[in-house]
């Protein structure tokens, strides 16, 4: 086929066809774009033409949105009127309308990607819009064209893959940039590598599978070969790629050195701007083949004495510079470098300034001027000729400080100062006339700070504080990030790589800093580099437009940095193994790589142009290249690094660790040392006279010198040796230039490698089951735990060795992985001796590959530990009841052998372990002793039998047998009691000689103290009786208290005495909480169905009662409390809360109402203003805030603080600080107005002892005590809870029997019930003021005792004794027998241990149906007072009472008479019955209110089978029973 062109059409640039219109070809040419229908391939012919202005260059056409995008001098978008004129039969013209035209020219690529128009032309290289906005309204306003990619060299022929992922750019004829394109979620671009060709491009293509690159000139075509898909390719910046070279010398400064102050890279021109104080602005240039910087003018204005130029700025697309010294700024035209023309000159007249740092608005109508003493300057300089000053920002700081640097962020709306000594401070510059301070961020200097381009970030950098970044997205708030204090000061700082590094210069160790910006909270310090190891001073760094090059500024030279290699490689990673199996294969790089592996790196050049050698390797440690550590091996061979990651080499703590995700890895850096072959062109400068001819002799003279070995490769030779050898045939400045050359050919290639651990350990969610992971097969694992709290129990484990220790108290097991896995998930056997949420157990696992992993875990832990059954008292045998069933009377003759063996099934022993056994007997002393061969009574134990046999002297006399049964890890006690029989008649003959023997005696009278005590003052020891039904467990608890409430008190009054009382009496009035309404009429059923339907503070069930119950507490409050009482409590009521109801009978409704809401106003106002320190929201004191104010008192007032007491101030359950919350309740509740809180304590005291509780604890008709019976030896004291309902039913008889309004009683309640439920705490705890006393005396629940001053506990039954006259009654008396159990029997078989553990007595038991009936507990001291007398009345369940009396107990036919005359006459309490106050102690109550739900001394039987065996037999004594 031939085809005609049109003679219009001229020459034709290209030829295009589109495969939506295959049967069109579109010529570009000079006439236009020509468009032929070429669908008969013999008769093609022309059907359209679109004219070009300046000839058609290139054409794209859209047919998604009907656009043509044509080049033809500019860049015109066209808007087709209807596709098928493209398409259909032939018409001409095609119908279009120009729609925008933009000023790019010679643009050779542009095409339409994810609604994105990219675009390359010379001066914008990679350009790019959105044409989302441009589609919908067709504006050519709305379509924005931005930079992407730029470089500082021309570019020509392009070629782009079909998938649109990369570009390749022909730059400078010489190099290939490879851009890599992005286009989610925005679009970038970014370089991929750069290919140096080193032969003259003129055109560049891909082939179809992209394997090839093909290049030609007028002389060849070459075929570059691409290797695909490397499985690690280095991308991040590093400035260790360079060798110890630099780029220019300045050849004043050795004479007289002068630091250079600030340098700027220009994106127009490629201009470094470079300050030199005294010695002015060097505006230096490049050249583009050598990188040899060359001054190309320098600027120095007129000096002032003692005046520095500091400050230097090019603007306007380099046409114009902006210099500061002293008070001066200087507006030149550099538009001609070879003659610049200074426009203007602006005089501030301050004095004693320097300019710093300038910043220019993009309009270049404004300059800021970090004016130094004098803050911000604002200059107007939209007229060049004729700046002037705008306004000047400075305030009265402080202390004395200058502004540094000035910058803005691109908004431009707002600009931020730093000032040294102080910070930085944010200016609003919305109006550059009037601009105003936004916020500040005091910090301790600042030198320089960065804006990062995407974030709302800034750095900062200063020589005393490091590093800093700061959040500036609230610009009136901004906040400190984090911080990087270096051991070396940083002076200035750029953003490099999308503001993920930052590269600091630095005072010394290092010139150079490279950061790790990736997390902001955590930067580091990844790099340092060090200008020929002589820790100079680094002053300045600016980036070159294209971001890959930064110029290091020291005091005599500017070193060129590259921060990206400039040989491309492939990077593989090839596994050689992993732990311990051998592989030899690729790793794949989205895998984490992990410790414990053996991997092997090479390198292979990309597009190989110019030969390189890799000459060795490196290791990057400590912020040095220093050797290869042993576990990196380099291979000459291969020029591959064999890396082997094990814990050796993380040991070293300089390792640079990062945390990602939650995961550590560790950062190693190595560095390939590559040497490329010189060419003989590659010394041509046109600057130093340096042409091809002369490049070539110094080719050959290199040669022959030999520094250039045969393949043509620099061997490395100092300058020194370099100018020994050229000094008699090049100058000075030729020979700096040929050591530049050569020693740029010696190339640092690094790469970075993040290792993760492999081991992984997984044992902390309790629902999944434990597992480890390691890379390494063989395992080992060590734990360790208090030998006083646990012990490992000896045990075989399936597949792994074990070790255990001599104490049992570290076991170690190691193995195979899988073993070791099943080992725990099994669960490791572990005794425990007290409870297993207290124990910890340290875990340390080890592969012997990674470092340690140390975890801490309870035994309690399910998942990993499994608990030994602990050997437990058999509930349904215990050895009293077996010794019961073969000796009947229990006891044993005198002059007998006796013989005793035990049933095996006394104790549980649930694993089946063998148990050992051993039996002590109570001494005279009141302790405990093992049965030795010496004693009367013998114990074989591993037959469990007694053997013994009594004597005469014995005759009496009770055993008390205590035996304890182990495992070797758990154990269990329980006791046995017999007796010897004895003769009534001998002990009351020796009772009688004991009694009259004082009578001889003043001094004998005085022995009898106690029993007169005991006689006389029974309201100080009798307490309420208890009712314990029969079949329940009991369990009473008494806390010793010792002298640790006298400590108390004196922490107390010392504190107390400190205190503002007025502070607590106006806190205590805040108003808090709003609780609703309690009664709003005095009508109980209406009270009740009110609080059912609103819901009160009361619980509804409480006002359910029957009529009678309410006339009963009605009766009680009404008539039976004091009235004086009743009053007093009802005046201070009204009284205090009359304060806030007040009327004006002389103004309307409405202005009443006013006039409170007014001062309610007014009130809310002052209470805001007093903020809660001593109490809660609820009204409650604030306890822990409190106690550390005694504890700080405390240790302020003592040089040397008793460490204990410190710990138990530390210890919310230890008896010091549980006594001083008591304390301060009750203090605290004394000092408040009008006494409300005592006054009620009163009034609910009367109440109980009306209701027939005793003095010594009438609180327990408000409280319910539960026993801690578990918890003893962490907390010593029973659980106090306050009855609330019953309380508060309590309180509102008496309210409904005074005329107090709702609202008084809700003040009431909102303020003082928190108090009167804190007080009832104290005083059942004992917790009162008060000093000891010579007879120890009962404190609520406790006994001010010290354990070993208890003597014994004896039991005794209470009997009636009746005297009559004449057949009547004339006095009824109730008295104590010790003896009437059974013959020989002392306390009742009920009570199956009495122990003393942790200063507290603990009484535990069971009741049958044979021990109904009441008994007397005493409790005696040393001296034979009792403290404590116990009343009990053990009762049948209901189901038992109406069963035959045959089954009764003998006990209750011997006390029938004490029921028939008390019953009639006594008060049934809440709890317990009594006929008479305690102070007429004459009767023993026995009854209780039926249907009682308070169960204060009963403990759940499961619960006490568990922990029996938590008593240490070593901390308890067993008192004489």
């Amino acid at each position: 086929m031939k085809m005609e062109k049109d003679k219009n059409a001229g020459t034709t640039a290209s030829i295009k066809q589109f495969s939506f219109i295959s049967n069109r070809l579109f010529f570009n040419c000079q006439g236009g774009v020509f468009i032929y229908d070429v669908s008969n391939i013999n008769q093609p012919q022309l059907v359209s033409v679109i004219k070009a202005n300046q000839g058609a260059q290139l054409i794209e056409i859209s047919p998604q949105i009907n656009y043509i995008f044509l080049v033809d001098g500019t860049f015109r978008i066209i808007k087709i009127t209807n596709m098928d004129d493209f398409i259909q039969s032939p018409q001409t013209p095609i119908k279009t309308q120009d729609q925008c035209s933009f000023s790019f020219t010679y643009i050779y690529l542009s095409y339409i990607f994810n609604n994105y128009l990219i675009l390359n032309s010379p001066s914008t290289i990679i350009a790019g819009a959105d044409l989302t906005a441009f589609l919908q309204t067709g504006k050519c306003s709305d379509l924005q064209f931005n930079n992407y990619y730029s470089n500082n060299s021309s570019f020509t022929t392009v070629s782009i893959t079909q998938n649109k992922k990369y570009i390749f750019l022909n730059q400078a004829n010489v190099y290939v940039n490879v851009v890599e394109m992005n286009y989610e979620p925005i679009l970038s671009a970014k370089i991929f590598q750069i290919i140096e060709i080193n032969k003259y491009i003129q055109f560049l293509t891909l082939s179809y599978d992209l394997s090839f690159l093909i290049i030609s000139n007028q002389m060849t075509i070459d075929f570059f070969f691409i290797k695909s898909n490397p499985n690690y390719n280095f991308t991040l910046p590093s400035i260790l790629n360079l060798p110890s070279i630099i780029s220019y010398i300045d050849p004043v400064v050795p004479l007289n050195p002068v630091q250079p102050y600030d340098c700027q890279f220009t994106s127009a021109k490629k201009y470094l701007i470079y300050t030199k104080g005294s010695y002015g602005t060097y505006i230096i240039q490049e050249d583009q083949n050598s990188h040899y910087l060359s001054v190309s003018q320098s600027i120095n204005p007129p000096p002032t004495p003692s005046e520095t130029l500091r400050m230097s700025r090019a603007f306007n697309n380099d046409q114009n510079l902006l210099i500061g010294r002293g008070t001066s700024i200087y507006i030149y035209d550099i538009s001609n470098l070879s003659g610049p023309i200074q426009l203007s000159m602006l005089n501030f007249g301050f004095v004693g300034i320097q300019f710093r740092r300038s910043y220019i608005t993009k309009d270049m109508k404004y300059a800021l001027l970090a004016g130094d003493i004098k803050g911000v300057l604002v200059v107007d300089i939209s007229n060049l000729k004729n700046p002037f000053l705008v306004t000047t920002i400075y305030h009265n700081f402080p202390r004395l400080t200058s502004c540094y640097y000035v910058d803005m962020p691109t908004s431009e709306k707002y600009a931020v100062a730093s000032y040294l000594s102080l910070g930085i401070i944010l200016y609003d510059f919305t109006d550059f006339k009037n601009p105003k301070i936004l916020s500040y961020l005091t910090t301790q200097s600042a030198r320089q700070t960065v804006f990062f381009q995407n974030q709302n970030f800034l750095l900062k950098s200063d020589l005393q504080e490091g590093i800093m970044i700061v959040n500036v997205t609230d610009v009136l708030n901004p906040q400190q990030v984090s911080t990087i204090i270096q051991d070396a000061s940083a002076r200035q700082c750029i953003l490099v790589q999308n503001d993920l590094f930052a590269v600091c210069t630095s005072s010394y160790l290092g010139n150079l800093l490279l950061i790790d910006l990736r997390d902001l909270t955590n930067p580091k310090i990844q790099q340092r580099y060090d200008f020929r190891n002589k820790q100079l001073s680094g002053y300045n760094v600016c980036l070159s437009s294209d971001q890959k090059i930064i110029y290091l500024g020291l005091v005599d030279s500017i070193v060129r940095v590259s921060l990206y290699p400039q040989i491309q490689f492939e990077t593989n990673l090839l596994l050689l193994q992993r732990g311990s199996t051998q592989l030899n294969k690729f790793i794949d790089f989205l895998k984490p790589f992990e410790l414990g592996t053996q991997v092997k790196v090479t390198l292979q050049q990309v597009n190989p142009a110019r030969k390189v050698f890799i000459t060795g390797a490196k290791f990057y440690n400590n912020y040095k290249v220093q050797d290869l550590p042993f576990w990196a091996t380099f291979s000459t061979a291969d020029s591959s690094l064999t890396l082997s990651f094990t814990k050796q080499s993380i040991s070293s703590n300089n390792i640079y660790s990062q945390n990602s995700n939650g995961t550590d890895y560790y950062n190693f850096q190595f560095i390939f040392i590559i040497n490329q072959s010189i060419f003989n062109f590659d010394f041509i400068n046109k600057s130093l006279n340096i042409d091809q001819n002369l490049s070539n002799q110094i080719f050959v003279d290199s040669i022959l010198a030999g520094l250039l070995d045969n393949n043509y490769y620099y061997q490395g030779q100092s300058f020194e040796a370099i100018n020994y050898y050229f000094q008699q045939k090049y100058q000075q400045s030729q020979i700096q230039f040929i050591f530049y050359v050569l020693s740029s050919k010696l190339l640092y290639y690094s790469i970075q490698l993040n290792v993760y651990d492999s081991l992984i350990v997984s044992i902390d969610d309790i629902n999944a089951k434990p597992y480890i992971y390691s890379v390494n097969n063989y395992i080992n694992i060590d734990f360790t735990v208090d030998m006083k709290q646990a012990n490992f129990i000896p045990q075989t484990y399936s597949g792994v060795l074990t070790y255990l220790s001599d104490k049992s108290d570290w076991l170690k097991i190691e193995g195979d992985l899988n073993s070791i896995n099943l080992v725990i998930q099994n669960g490791i056997q572990l005794a425990n001796f007290t409870d297993a949420s207290n124990i910890n157990i340290t875990i340390t696992f080890d592969d012997t590959v990674n470092k340690l992993i140390t975890k801490n875990i309870h035994a309690s832990s399910k998942n990993i530990i499994k608990l030994n059954s602990p050997i437990l008292n058999n509930p349904d045998l215990s050895i009293q009841e077996d010794f019961e069933k073969k000796f009947s009377k229990k006891s044993v003759n005198i002059e007998d052998t006796f013989s005793y063996t035990f049933s095996s099934q006394i104790f549980i022993n649930k694993d089946n372990r063998n148990i050992q056994y051993q039996a002590f007997m109570l001494q005279s002393n009141g302790k405990y002793l093992p049965l030795t061969q010496q004693s009367w009574l013998l114990f074989q134990a591993q037959e469990r039998t007694f053997v013994g046999t009594t004597k005469s002297n014995q005759f009496g006399q009770s055993v008390h047998l205590l035996i304890n049964a182990t495992d070797g890890f758990t154990y269990a006690t329980t006791s046995l009691v017999f007796y010897i029989d004895s003769i009534p008649i001998t002990y009351l003959i020796i009772l009688l000689f004991q009694v009259l023997s004082p009578i001889l005696g003043l001094i004998g009278l005085w022995k009898y103290r106690s029993h007169f005590y005991n006689c006389v003052y029974k309201s100080s020891y009798c307490t309420t009786p208890i009712q314990i039904i029969c079949g329940e467990e009991v369990i009473i608890q008494i806390p010793l208290l010792g002298n640790k409430l006298k400590t108390a008190q004196s922490l107390w009054n010392s504190y107390f005495n400190t205190l503002d009382k007025s502070v607590i009496i106006k806190e205590f009035d805040i108003e808090k909480q709003k609780l609703d309404a309690i009664f709003e009429n005095k009508n109980p059923e209406l009270k009740a169905q009110h609080q059912i339907g609103n819901g009160g503070i009361l619980n509804s069930k409480l006002l359910k009662l029957s009529e009678q119950q309410q006339f009963l507490y009605q009766k009680l409050s009404a008539c039976q409390s004091p009235s004086n009482l009743k009053k007093k409590l009802y005046r201070t009521l009204r009284k205090k809360t009359q304060s806030v109801h007040f009327n004006q009978n002389d103004q309307s409704k409405d202005n009443s109402n006013q006039v409170i809401k007014n001062e309610q106003q007014d009130q809310q106002i002052r209470q805001q203003n007093l903020k809660l320190c001593y109490f809660n929201q609820d009204n409650s004191l604030n306890y822990s805030k409190i106690i550390m104010e005694i504890r700080e008192q405390y240790i302020k007032n003592h040089k040397v603080p008793n460490k204990k007491l410190l710990e138990q101030l530390n210890d919310p359950l230890s008896m010091i600080y549980r006594a001083l919350t008591g304390l301060a309740s009750i203090s605290i509740a004394n000092i408040l107005p009008e006494r409300i809180i005592q006054q009620s304590i009163d009034y609910l005291k009367t109440v109980a002892k009306k209701q027939g509780y005793f003095e010594k604890d009438w609180y327990k008709h408000y409280t319910i005590i539960e026993h801690q019976f578990s918890r003893v030896h962490i907390d010593q004291f029973p659980l106090v809870k306050v009855d609330t309902d019953h309380l508060q039913k309590v309180l509102n008889i008496l309210f409904s029997n005074i005329d107090l309004k709702q609202e008084e009683i809700n003040n009431f309640y909102q303020k003082y019930f928190p108090f009167i439920k804190d007080n009832l705490i104290a005083i059942a705890l004992g917790f009162t003021q008060g000093g000891q006393g010579i007879i120890p005396k009962i404190r609520g629940e406790c006994i001010e005792i010290k354990s070993h001053n208890i003597q014994n506990i004896r039991t005794f039954r209470p009997f009636i004794k009746k005297t009559f006259f004449f057949s009547k009654l004339i006095f009824r008396n109730q008295t104590l027998v010790a003896k009437e159990f059974s013959s020989i029997q002392e306390i009742p078989s009920w009570i199956q241990s009495i122990d003393l553990a942790n200063n507290v007595i603990l009484i535990k038991g069971r009741t049958q149906h044979k021990d109904i009936g009441q008994y007397v507990l005493n409790i005696y001291d040393d001296k034979h007072f009792i403290l404590k007398q116990i009343k009990v009345n053990v009762v049948q369940e209901k189901n038992q009472q109406n069963n035959n009396t045959q089954e009764k107990s003998p006990l209750i036919f011997s006390q029938e008479s004490i029921y028939r005359d008390s019953a009639p006459n006594f008060i049934k309490p809440i709890q317990f019955t009594s006929e008479k106050s305690a102070d007429d102690d004459d009767e023993l109550p026995l009854e209780s209110i039926k249907n009682s739900t308070k169960s204060r001394y009963f403990g759940d039987s499961g619960s006490l089978r568990k922990k029996t065996n938590q008593l240490s037999l070593k901390n308890t004594n067993i008192l004489q029973l």
